[in-house]
């Protein structure tokens, strides 16, 4: 692992803990045990640490997502599978799901395009979208779909970490066909 590397693992501990706001430049350097120009050597300013984390968390998301998915798939064991692996995930790395959390809720970002590994978003978006396709169902279009999906998703996952409840495929099964059958025609 290098440096900076190293310094983004031991900084998004920190704002998976402490939340992204409050979290001052002192504080940074402190964590990531670095000087000030070492940081700035490594990242511009706070934003583009930022942006790069949760760069790494979507691209690893939809890599572990995408993992062993067949594009001949149902749109339920899909969706099912989905639901299971996207949980899963972040059950594996808490700090990963609350540095997402913190990222996505916090107002001051410049929202630029982020740099996906585009071997396991395309092969993810392409899967969906061709399950989509062949479905009938309650949107409009696929950008709501989506939308739908990852909020369903957050929010199942919120539960289980608001309720300390551990992993539970029946819990998360049961959450998931109610989904499901929202969203059927």
């Amino acid at each position: 692992m290098n440096t900076k590397n190293e310094i983004k693992q031991k900084l998004m501990i920190l704002f998976a803990k402490e939340g992204i706001e409050s979290i001052t430049t002192k504080e940074l350097l402190e964590v990531a045990e670095v000087s000030n120009g070492k940081f700035f050597h490594y990242f511009k300013n706070k934003e583009v640490l930022l942006s790069e984390l949760f760069e790494d968390v979507q691209n690893e998301l939809y890599f572990h997502l995408s993992s062993n998915v067949s594009e001949d798939i149902n749109l339920y064991d899909l969706l099912w599978s989905i639901w299971d692996k996207y949980a899963q995930f972040y059950f594996t790395y808490p700090d990963k799901y609350l540095f997402n959390l913190s990222y996505k809720n916090y107002p001051t970002i410049n929202r630029c395009r982020v740099n996906m590994n585009m071997d396991s978003s395309d092969k993810f978006f392409k899967i969906i979208a061709k399950a989509f396709k062949s479905e009938d169902l309650n949107f409009l279009n696929y950008d709501h779909f989506a939308i739908s999906l990852e909020y369903n998703l957050t929010m199942t996952v919120e539960y289980f970490r608001q309720t300390n409840t551990p992993y539970n495929e029946e819990i998360l099964k049961k959450i998931f066909n109610n989904f499901y059958a929202s969203i059927k025609l």
